[in-house]
């Protein structure tokens, strides 16, 4: 039996700072897209990787993860915080899967 509800309603993917890395996580994203349709997905990934998601259909919003100035990591894991979503998936097994969780 299936729902037309989404299972979650706001998903968080954080994917690799790789290029290479960010592509081979596609299928994941994909994934997540097809099984919660209608949620609203973020994804945080490193500044050389935010063109693969960038435009995606199945992407809300893309963060791009600056090491550098300390400054804008810090702005962006407040605004993560406040966030507040459903489910996170962390395939860097990162900070932010703390901190995106509700």
């Amino acid at each position: 039996m299936t729902s037309d509800r989404p299972l979650s309603k706001t998903l968080l993917f954080v994917s690799f700072s790789n290029l290479g890395d960010a592509v081979l996580s596609l299928p994941a994203l994909e994934a997540l897209i097809h099984y919660h349709p209608g949620s609203a997905i973020d994804v945080v990934c490193g500044p050389c990787a935010r063109a693969v998601f960038e435009g995606h259909p199945g992407v809300r919003t893309v963060y791009a993860d600056a090491k550098r100035p300390w400054s804008a990591r810090v702005r962006l894991w407040g605004e993560l915080r406040r966030n507040r979503y459903d489910r996170v998936i962390d395939l860097r097994k990162s900070v932010y899967g703390w901190l995106g969780r509700r």
